[in-house]
C-alpha cells in the first residue's frame, strides 16, 4: 500500500554506500575496485528502479540468502541450510547471488552463461521457464540487486568487530578479485 515500497531498502543502501566507499574504495585497499564509486553512483540513482522491476518477475519460493556457506555438498545431493529468509521472490536472484559468490571474478558474459546453465537445469526439473525469461537482462538486475544488499550489509561495519572470515570476504569482494568490476559491466548494459 505504500507509494514506494522500496525506499526503506533504497535509503539503507544510500546510508551505507558513503561508509562502504570510505572504508573499501579505491585508495583506501591495496586492490580496490576501481568501478567501485561507479557501482555506487549508478545504484543510488537507480536501485528503487531494479527492486520495481524485480517485484514484477514471476516470484517463487526462494532461499534469501544462498552463498557457499549455506550449502552442505554430500556424496550423491546438496542440503541447503538457514532458511530463515525464505520468501517470495524471484528465483533468478537466488542463482545470481550464488554464481557471485562462488565465481565472484567472473564477466558480465562468464555471468550470463552461468545463468543460461541454472535456467537449463530449472527447467530440464520441471521449473516454470518464467522464472528465467530475459535471463540477460534479469541477471544484470538481480546482480545489481546483491550487490546493493551486499554493500548495504556491510558498509560501514567496523572491521575490528567482524570475524577474520568476514573482514577477507569484505576485502574480496571490494577488491579487483570481487564482483565489482562485472556490475559495472552489467550496469552499463541496462543504461
Amino acid at each position: 500500500g505504500h507509494a514506494r515500497p522500496h525506499q526503506r531498502r533504497v535509503e539503507r543502501f544510500v546510508r551505507k554506500a558513503e561508509s562502504h566507499l570510505a572504508q573499501y574504495g579505491p585508495g583506501r585497499l591495496p586492490e580496490a575496485a576501481p568501478e567501485t564509486a561507479e557501482v555506487i553512483e549508478w545504484l543510488k540513482h537507480n536501485l528503487e528502479w531494479c527492486l520495481k522491476e524485480a517485484a514484477t518477475w514471476p516470484h517463487a519460493v526462494m532461499h534469501g540468502d544462498l552463498h557457499p556457506e549455506n550449502l552442505v555438498f554430500r556424496t550423491d545431493d546438496v542440503v541447503v541450510l538457514d532458511w530463515q529468509t525464505t520468501s517470495l521472490g524471484p528465483p533468478i536472484v537466488d542463482a545470481t547471488r550464488l554464481i557471485m559468490d562462488t565465481q565472484p571474478a567472473c564477466s558480465a558474459e562468464q555471468l550470463f552463461e552461468f545463468v543460461e546453465q541454472v535456467a537449463a537445469r530449472h527447467q530440464a526439473v520441471g521449473g516454470d521457464p518464467r522464472h528465467f525469461l530475459h535471463p540477460h537482462r534479469r541477471a544484470a538486475i538481480a546482480a545489481a540487486i546483491t550487490h546493493a544488499g551486499f554493500i548495504s550489509g556491510w558498509g560501514g561495519r567496523d572491521p575490528e568487530r567482524m570475524h577474520p572470515r568476514e573482514r577477507r570476504l569484505v576485502a574480496l569482494h571490494a577488491s579487483t578479485r570481487g564482483p565489482t568490476a562485472m556490475v559495472a559491466a552489467l550496469l552499463r548494459t541496462l543504461r
